[in-house]
């Protein structure tokens, strides 16, 4: 059986900063409660 991976990729500027790919799970982005973003490219 093959587990579904997501990949996550965080950029800034068009830059590309980050890419990780991860398997089902919950996971904490970033530091703050308080952590919002308005970027449309953000699912």
């Amino acid at each position: 059986m093959t587990v579904p991976q997501t990949e996550i990729i965080i950029s800034k500027d068009g830059e590309e900063l980050l890419r990780k790919t991860v398997p089902p799970g919950e996971y904490v982005i970033g530091r703050s409660l308080s952590t919002r973003t308005s970027s449309p490219s953000t699912s």
